[in-house]
């Protein structure tokens, strides 16, 4: 049985995402920090393993400029960051789908989610606001990776807003590693009507992972090891931002995030459950759960399509924290 298990799931990198191809290398414009303070938050322990942070750095990759790494097929695994790049006058809104649901029950854990294409959303009106739309999840080993679609400043040929993809990666030891923010229509994907995102283990012996945006390979990293909690797996909208007056904050959604699944060891299978949270604060502080400074102006709201998922953003009614998103049979 084991040995099924390891062969269906490793179809992941090839038969299910048929058709990679190597990431374009772009500009590189400013870093994506969202995840950054809810892992700081949910940070309990510091773990003495650090082999995953050393492989990220030494095995099969080749140094392009002073801090971004690439595998021998031209793969991005990302660009290293040092304490202090977060501002002090950065704050964090946040609005989340905590799965609540029984550990993963596979070696070869995946997940990924949907997300529809917002058209016609105007783009961030200051370079200071950045909002971010995301799964991710905290490993048992106290690492933390994230995938999504990030705003921008910048405009589409069509003038709304330029989408980025992103994806980050924490160590145990606070050590942050960034991936390639590149423009959704670089791929044509600005024209889909709803995109995949996705975060596979390839190789549950030395944690190695691989983020996907539909059917193309757009990152690596590597995290020691790949066992995870389902219930530490989260889908967020989320908003970093200087301003603090409620008054002028800026506008962001709303959206529709749904299908958080995961792969459990033969076949995609949804996340039954989630839970709502809300959370807010400084983000070098860390974030605590905080209705109240989050909505309004932004919301959550029950997703009424075929499948499961939320509504959050700008506009949106307070559904209560801890409300049941979703829940289907067990």
């Amino acid at each position: 049985m084991e040995q099924e298990t390891k062969s269906s799931a490793s179809k992941l990198g090839c038969a299910i995402f048929a058709g990679c191809g190597c990431l374009a290398l772009i500009a590189l414009v400013v870093a994506a920090i969202g995840g950054w303070y809810f892992y700081n938050q949910s940070q309990t322990s510091n773990l003495d393993n650090m082999d995953g942070w050393d492989q990220f750095l030494e095995d099969d990759t080749a140094t392009v400029d002073s801090n971004e790494q690439f595998d021998v097929d031209g793969t991005s695994r990302g660009f290293a960051i040092a304490d202090g790049f977060v501002s002090d006058d950065l704050y964090a809104y946040q609005i989340g789908a905590y799965a609540d649901v029984k550990q993963m029950d596979t070696d070869w854990p995946a997940l990924r989610f949907t997300l529809d294409y917002p058209t016609g959303v105007p783009p961030m009106a200051s370079a200071n606001d950045s909002g971010s739309l995301w799964t991710g999840v905290v490993l048992d080993n106290n690492y933390f990776i994230q995938l999504g679609m990030i705003s921008s400043d910048q405009a589409d040929a069509d003038g709304s807003m330029q989408w980025n993809y992103f994806w980050e990666m924490w160590d145990d030891h606070d050590n942050y590693v960034y991936g390639l923010q590149v423009p959704m229509s670089d791929t044509g994907w600005n024209t889909n009507p709803a995109n995949t995102f996705t975060l596979t283990c390839q190789d549950p012996t030395t944690g190695d992972w691989e983020f996907w945006v539909n059917d193309e390979v757009v990152g690596r990293t590597n995290t020691g090891d790949c066992a995870l909690q389902l219930r530490n797996v989260h889908l967020f909208w989320e908003l970093t931002t200087t301003t603090i007056d409620t008054s002028q904050l800026p506008t962001f959604g709303p959206f529709t995030l749904r299908d958080l699944e995961f792969w459990d060891g033969f076949a995609w299978a949804p996340i039954k459950r989630a839970t709502l949270s809300y959370s807010y604060g400084r983000i070098v502080d860390g974030t605590s759960v905080d209705q109240n400074s989050v909505c309004p102006p932004y919301g959550a709201e029950l997703y009424t399509g075929e499948t499961a998922g939320f509504r959050a953003g700008s506009g949106l009614n307070c559904l209560p924290q801890d409300t049941t998103l979703w829940s289907g049979a067990d």
